[in-house]
């Protein structure tokens, strides 16, 4: 038999090539399971898909372009809220990106709703309403602070929902600056609008880009030069007020 080096060297080549193909793939399927560990691409799994990816983030301490997911833990399960609601696919649901604590769920039958706020245990902490049309509000003490939005849904009734509630918490470790109740801000009313699209809830939003960071706190003025919650009071001298909008809660 004749030994023709022409057919060894195909027959070489298109194991080179099975080989190169081989590895390529299996680099590829190890790329994109690391790249799954992103923190970017781990926070936009959670909450059914409904969270704003950068506010979240931002909330968390990391970039979107951040590759170091080792030591960044998320979690997230659904629950029900009350059995007379039958809530819509995906709600109700609660993550935790690294610290940052969201709920998502309906209006009507809400386990959270507004019981847990400081403000209804702390005479020194207020609820000061989210602008740009946003009905909402914010309640910020020394460790942390706590955002609520509400939308209403046009295309519900009380049995379905009413509507979508979002509730976020700033991480515990960190002040909260003007930056983070912006970046809280930006989380519930950004998931609420999430939700909303998700969900098939028929509803009209505030504006994002015009939404600015709620005061901290609220501001002791004579009663007399009063223009937000205590306008128009006179039994008194001073009063602690906030801002006057378009909240489900006022003090």
């Amino acid at each position: 038999m004749t030994w023709d080096p022409r057919t060894w060297l195909r027959r070489n080549g298109r194991r080179r090539l099975i080989n190169s193909a081989l590895t390529l793939a299996v680099l590829g399927a190890g790329y994109y399971g690391f790249q799954l560990q992103y923190p970017a691409a781990k926070t936009a799994r959670v909450c059914s898909g409904m969270l704003p990816v950068d506010p979240v983030l931002s909330l968390a301490g990391k970039s979107k372009f951040s590759l170091l997911g080792l030591g960044f833990h998320v979690s997230s399960k659904q629950f029900d809220v009350s059995s007379d609601v039958t809530e819509p696919s995906g709600l109700a649901t609660r993550c935790d990106v690294d610290g940052v604590v969201i709920s998502i769920e309906t209006a009507s039958g809400a386990h959270n709703a507004y019981g847990f706020y400081s403000f209804q245990r702390d005479e020194e902490s207020f609820p000061v309403p989210l602008d740009a049309g946003w009905q909402g509000f914010m309640v910020t003490d020394e460790d942390e602070a706590t955002a609520s939005v509400l939308l209403s849904c046009k295309n519900w009734t009380p049995e379905e929902g009413s509507g979508i509630l979002v509730v976020g918490e700033s991480p515990y470790s960190s002040q909260p600056t003007k930056a983070v109740r912006l970046d809280l801000a930006r989380t519930v009313t950004g998931a609420a609008q999430r939700a909303a699209e998700k969900t098939g809830c028929a509803t009209e939003p505030g504006s994002s880009g015009k939404l600015t960071a709620p005061a901290a706190e609220a501001t002791t003025v004579p009663a007399s030069d009063a223009t937000g919650t205590c306008k128009g009071m006179t039994s008194v001298t001073k009063v602690r007020e906030t801002a006057a909008e378009t909240s489900p809660t006022e003090e």
